[in-house]
């Protein structure tokens, strides 16, 4: 059994833990007790409801790091009326995941290694209590204003979430440049064996998509306004300089 954290979409229902899983409850894990099995004990609630189950990564899993991930239930028909999950998308976005908007009742699990084996480990309330129900910024400064004394303290891997995802982000983004890049340079290759005849320059232009400059100049991590300091650890964003605050009161950067 591995103990999850359902969210409601009601939010005047609180929070709860559920076990969920094991071999003696899910005939599929019994040829094998590892891996992420809460899709599949979550499918006859999702059938239920005429929908299937979705998996939203919020934290990749890492050897030192276990995931955290997100279990919505997506219908197949729109005959059934959906309503947005605020707790859970306020989550996601703690995570740095801002694009994601769930709906409907959302179950949080947790994967990590085990022994040398992925396996489903058990997620505490109060792990996730802080972003769910008070703010996305965990900053305890931003918490205290809340008044409320017995505030569970949020868990560092998750205080680290967003910038994990941030930095999985950028190094992403080079990989997809260096990947057009390369394929550019093969269609530019192909285009001039192709076309031997025309000129060296006629020839590229017909090749090359168009592309746009959006800023020539590079932009603050946290205000996306104009910045010339480079972060001297990772060397890969940029920062405003003194007096403008905003690295006070955006998220923190570790390197």
């Amino acid at each position: 059994m591995v103990r999850i954290v359902k969210i409601s979409w009601d939010d005047s229902l609180p929070l709860t833990v559920e076990e969920i899983g094991g071999p003696e409850n899910n005939s599929k894990t019994n040829a094998q007790n590892f891996g992420d099995a809460i899709p599949s004990c979550l499918e006859s609630r999702a059938a239920e409801q005429n929908a299937v189950v979705v998996e939203t990564a919020l934290l990749r899993n890492s050897e030192s790091v276990a995931g955290l991930f997100a279990y919505s239930f997506s219908n197949i028909t729109q005959s059934t009326a959906s309503y947005p999950n605020i707790r859970a998308t306020r989550l996601a976005m703690a995570c740095g995941v801002h694009n994601q908007r769930f709906a409907g009742d959302v179950y949080i699990g947790r994967l990590g290694y085990m022994s040398n084996q992925l396996k489903n480990l058990d997620l505490c309330l109060s792990d996730v209590q802080n972003a769910c129900e008070c703010s996305p910024d965990l900053r305890h400064e931003i918490l205290v204003t809340f008044n409320d004394v017995n505030l569970p303290t949020s868990p560092e891997w998750l205080e680290n979430a967003a910038q994990m995802n941030y930095h999985d982000g950028a190094s992403l983004a080079a990989l997809a440049n260096a990947m057009m890049r390369s394929e550019i340079s093969d269609d530019d290759e192909e285009t001039d064996d192709s076309s031997s005849s025309a000129s060296d320059g006629s020839s590229r232009s017909s090749s090359m998509p168009e592309q746009r400059v959006l800023t020539k100049i590079p932009l603050c991590l946290h205000c996306r306004g104009p910045a010339s300091t480079l972060c001297p650890g990772c060397e890969a964003v940029y920062f405003c300089d003194t007096p403008r605050k905003c690295q006070e009161l955006a998220w923190s950067h570790q390197c």
